[in-house]
């Protein structure tokens, strides 16, 4: 329209168009032998092994694990800025053994990346992995993500405490009265998780 109006083309012809088809709903859960697998082959301490291992043990967002500053990590806890989160809500993540090993130590800055500025690269990064993962079916950090989500419920841990972990705001009249964070059950399911991928290594 902008175009049109200017007279740089004759016709808009956007209106004619066809609305392209909706992309297919994600659906990829992979099994605990496909994250073992991943787990596997990210050993090698690089930041992107670092944040795939991350987002397998701690079911969070892609980018609310690469742009994570140490200032959010402290006293065994991730604690996000509420301006990175997706709801933009207080979200307290326990961190076991396994967790902290892979986030290492540091005195500043961000976790991934360099101090001035965090992870970058990510689409090089996955395609790089996936190489590395040949004859595995195609899959997303996203996917990561819902596998935890099915793989917790699977392992009988509470919905409650993976709605909970994946940081998803209570429904109905709850969202008005329910802001537990429930820091013990949400420690104690991803020790679980963490020693279900890894076999307690």
């Amino acid at each position: 329209s902008w175009l049109e109006k200017r007279g740089i083309i004759e016709i808009n012809f956007v209106p004619r168009t066809l609305k392209p088809a909706a992309p297919p709903p994600r659906s990829r859960v992979l099994s605990a032998a496909e994250l073992r697998r991943i787990w596997a082959v990210t050993g090698s301490g690089d930041d992107y092994d670092r944040i795939i291992r991350l987002l397998i043990l701690s079911g969070q967002r892609l980018r609310e694990i690469g742009e994570l500053h140490w200032s959010e990590v402290g006293d065994g806890m991730i604690r996000f800025d509420p301006k990175r989160v997706k709801n933009r809500s207080t979200h307290i993540v326990p961190l076991c053994g396994t967790m902290q090993a892979v986030l290492g130590t540091s005195a500043n800055g961000f976790v991934f990346g360099r101090d001035e500025g965090p992870f970058a690269g990510y689409s090089r990064a996955q395609a790089r992995l996936l190489k590395r993962l040949d004859g595995m079916p195609h899959w997303s950090p996203h996917d990561l993500r819902r596998s935890f989500d099915t793989g917790m419920r699977d392992l009988g841990v509470s919905g409650d405490v993976v709605e909970s972990l994946l940081n998803h705001k209570p429904q109905g009249a709850r969202k008005h009265y329910d802001s537990s964070q429930r820091i013990p059950e949400k420690a104690a399911a991803l020790a679980r998780w963490a020693d279900h991928i890894t076999g307690g290594r």
